[in-house]
């Protein structure tokens, strides 16, 4: 057989759970041949026997797997869980999250910012303009003059909800972008593709990028691609929803729906592919993800499982 290493590290995963759950005699014959019959089932098991002990030797097995389950217990410093995982050396779980959302660059860029927040935490702060709300790892600096408050976003999302009668006003800045508003509620996003989403709820925001001028009206989203303002469409529910610690699905597809829930959370989910455009509707809590994932499997034919600490699987019930 060639397995691809990525794989036969899902592949690997799945045998962990098999393998905890009191296994029959046929399965343990299987799982010998399946780990037998391809070289890279033996190193992705390996990995993924390395990868628990990890954490056994951080704290006690059951209490690791609560973190997964329940997000409300205490979770590893995000310089911690690279640190670990990077010494697994090169488990494809630990590299594809390094290079979707855990970069050092991006974490470096958070040391000499004025706030900050961690993967997880979400945090509000008033200004005399209304209040300012970071959501799940975002970085920002931000100066107050007079009556103005000006906002330089370094990543992450940010949103304002300000007060009708209100005189102040903010300006967002995030490298050529700006952002200037009065009495708007508005949310701001930094993808790590290099996009931006900006999404208005009430009032109106006017957008000024490279010669370009775009006014954004409520419950409309205009997305920035390379450097290029794109037609304006309805805002989604949880680009506001998560300054409520809530997920608001409207219609959105599961693939859609496990990218945003990621972004709350340390581990890694694989989604089977098969279940990508299911429609997802509901109202999810950004803080504890087990009660999201009990509301997933009872809304759809789902079934979610957690083999590992920091690693989940969503697959067809």
């Amino acid at each position: 057989m060639n397995t691809s290493p990525h794989d036969a590290i899902e592949q690997a995963a799945e045998w962990a759970v098999e393998l905890d759950s009191t296994p029959s005699q046929d399965t343990k014959v299987a799982f010998q041949t399946w780990l037998s019959s391809d070289p890279e089932h033996q190193i992705a098991w390996q990995k993924i026997n390395r990868f628990r002990q990890s954490y056994i030797d951080l704290k006690p097995h059951a209490a690791a797997v609560n973190v997964v389950q329940d997000t409300r217990q205490r979770q590893l410093s995000r310089r911690v869980f690279l640190e670990r995982f990077m010494a697994l050396g090169g488990l494809s779980i630990g590299a594809g999250l390094l290079a979707n959302r855990s970069s050092v660059g991006d974490w470096l860029a958070q040391l000499p910012a004025d706030q900050s927040t961690n993967v997880g935490e979400q945090r509000n702060i008033l200004t005399a303009a209304g209040a300012l709300h970071l959501n799940t790892y975002s970085a920002i600096n931000m100066t107050e003059a007079g009556n103005q408050v000006i906002v330089e976003l370094i990543q992450g999302e940010l949103a304002f909800t300000t007060e009708q009668t209100s005189t102040n006003k903010q300006t967002i800045v995030c490298e050529q972008l700006k952002l200037y508003s009065h009495n708007a509620n508005y949310a701001l996003r930094r993808h790590q593709s290099g996009e931006y989403t900006v999404s208005v709820q009430k009032g109106h925001v006017t957008a000024r990028l490279v010669g370009q001028e775009r006014t954004i009206y409520a419950q409309q989203s205009l997305n920035i691609t390379n450097h290029q303002f794109k037609d304006l469409v309805a805002a989604q529910p949880y680009a506001f929803s998560w300054i409520k610690g809530r997920l608001e699905a409207s219609d959105i597809s599961l693939d859609t729906w496990v990218a945003e829930i990621s972004r709350y959370t340390h581990g890694y989910i694989h989604l089977d592919s098969s279940l990508n455009t299911l429609a997802v509707m509901g109202s999810f809590p950004l803080h504890s993800l087990a009660e999201s994932y009990d509301l997933l499997q009872n809304a759809l034919p789902v079934t979610v499982q957690s083999p590992l600490p920091y690693v989940t699987f969503i697959r067809p019930s």
